[in-house]
Order: C-alpha cells, then structure tokens, then sequence
C-alpha cells in the first residue's frame, strides 16, 4: 500500500504538489484557472486606470470579453471532467489552450507597446496628478508621439518616470508568474487526460 502510494507520488499525478489528479484535483485547477480569469475580465471592465499600459480602451474589453469566455470554458471543463467525458473534455482543452494563448499574446504586446511609448504614460500620471505641463513638455510630447521617441522622458517628472517604469515591471512580473502557473496546469491537465485514455484503454482489454 505505501509502495503504491509512493509510486503514484512519483509519476506526478498529483497537482499543487498534494492533490491527488483525480477529478478533484482537476476540477481544483479549472476552480482556480476559473477565478483568474474571471477576476482578470472584472479589472478589465471595472479595474482603475494602469498608467504604465499604454493602450486604447477597446483594447481592455476586448480582453475582458477573452477572459470571460476563458472563464466560461473552464465551466465547460469542470462539467466533462465532472461527467468523465474525455472526448470533450479534448475540445475543452484546445479551445482553452488557444484562448489563453491569444490572451497571452495580447498582454505581451501592449506591455513591449507600453515599454516604447514610455513618455505617453508619463504625460498621463502629471495630468492625472495636475502636475503643470510647459510649453516646452508640451512641444516635446507631441514631437515624441510622432517620431515615437523618448525625448519627453527626460523633461518629466522624476516620479512619474520612476512610478511608471514601476508599474510596468510589475505587469510584466505578473505576466511571468500567471504564465508559468497556466503551463504547470495544462501540464496537469494532459496529465488527467492521459490518466484517463490510459484508464479507458484497460476498460476495453
């Protein structure tokens, strides 16, 4: 029994180091994937203004929709898997695959975007902030926006400049760290799979 036990620990068949990747433990997984993409199309929608993202507003529903619909689909997920139905639970997967993907994709181009047009946000957090634009900063801003340099950077404010730089490490920390946990659950989740085509297979024997 505990051979057994260690053996079934080895072959890394559980999930979040001690969940057993039954249909518990894959469930757990499409709960949590579930809430991160819920809450991510919430901040869309509703979330205060990130001044370090430089990006129109279409662009933050559009991504609000995608992860409601990624959200959506984990429900899809949580009911094959809930119901044993592996075939579509194959669809699930490659449908939620392809939309996070995308959303991914999405996110990473508006922060390199973000990161070339620096000076957009610092030009936002003074007027956010009623810091008083010169002529000068004025001039240097509009001149950046067409020559898509940084010139405006070194005319802005300090704070601006370091809260804005600040923001954008911290998006693209949580991009790191939310696509590294969205690889080790559809790891898990080919992991079920196959548990379950392993199990199916013996059924037919």
């Amino acid at each position: 029994m505990v051979s057994d036990v260690r053996d079934f620990y080895k072959e890394k068949r559980t999930c979040c180091l001690v969940i057993p990747l039954f249909q518990g433990g894959l469930v757990t997984v499409l709960y949590l994937n579930g809430f991160f993409a819920t809450f991510c199309s919430v901040m869309s929608f509703f979330g205060p203004k990130i001044i370090g993202l430089v990006q129109p507003k279409f662009v933050s529903f559009s991504l609000g929709i995608l992860f409601a619909m990624i959200a959506l689909l984990q429900i899809y997920g949580i009911i094959c898997a809930e119901r044993n139905t592996m075939d579509q639970f194959r669809i699930f997967n490659k449908l939620s695959l392809a939309a996070r993907i995308v959303a991914f994709l999405i996110s990473f181009v508006f922060i390199v975007v973000s990161s070339t047009r620096h000076y957009s946000a610092i030009a936002e957090c003074m007027n956010i902030y009623k810091i008083p634009l010169s002529e000068s900063f004025k001039r240097r801003i509009e001149q950046a926006r067409v020559t898509s340099s940084d010139a405006a950077v070194n005319s802005a404010m300090t704070v601006c400049d370091y809260y804005s730089w600040f923001q954008l490490g911290l998006m693209i920390f949580c991009w790191i760290f939310i696509l590294a946990i969205q690889v080790y659950f559809e790891i898990k989740e080919m992991v079920f799979f196959n548990l379950k085509y392993e199990d199916f297979l013996e059924d037919q024997i």
